[in-house]
């Protein structure tokens, strides 16, 4: 994928993004309040680099000199025929990026690139206490919908509560 805006790009990952990835997925913070993959070893987080510059439903989210600020993912909600126009979408940013504009920019092209491509439903999962992505998707139409546990084993561990919301497209 490749969407350009004013201050932020989305493009594939590349080999130089490995740095502002490892210091993304070395965090324990962004892992507890996001639920992107936790990788403190390096080697190991080089191999999760790999497999991300792989997936076609992850992205770079990249300032206006091309450099890596942070991760997006537009990722299909199943194949069935009442999700095929559906999509999950998802994003964070490099502590040191952040404040700066660029996840609102970079959900407004993601939500731009949905609506001319026919998705019906955009969904954002969302930490209970992760309240600046709340803002950012409110900010295109998102409404909460339910909560639920990613770990159904043991619901009723709050750890593993998310927050969904739906943006019905207009």
């Amino acid at each position: 994928m490749h969407l350009i805006g004013k201050k932020v790009q989305i493009r594939n990952f590349e080999d130089r993004d490995f740095e502002i990835f490892f210091s993304i997925v070395s965090n324990k913070e962004n892992h507890d309040k996001s639920g992107i993959e936790y990788q403190p070893d390096e080697s190991k987080a080089r191999l999760l680099f790999e497999s991300y510059k792989k997936v076609e439903t992850s992205d770079v989210i990249a300032d206006s000199n091309n450099n890596m600020v942070g991760i997006i993912e537009l990722n299909e909600r199943g194949l069935s025929d009442g999700l095929i126009d559906t999509r999950e979408i998802g994003f964070i940013i490099a502590d040191k990026f952040r404040q700066k504009g660029y996840a609102t920019e970079a959900m407004r092209l993601m939500v731009e690139y949905s609506d001319a491509n026919g998705i019906r439903e955009l969904w954002a999962a969302v930490k209970p206490g992760n309240e600046l992505p709340k803002i950012i998707i409110k900010k295109f139409g998102f409404e909460y919908v339910y909560q639920v546990s990613e770990d159904i084993l043991n619901p009723f561990d709050e750890s593993k509560l998310v927050d969904y919301y739906l943006r019905n497209k207009l």
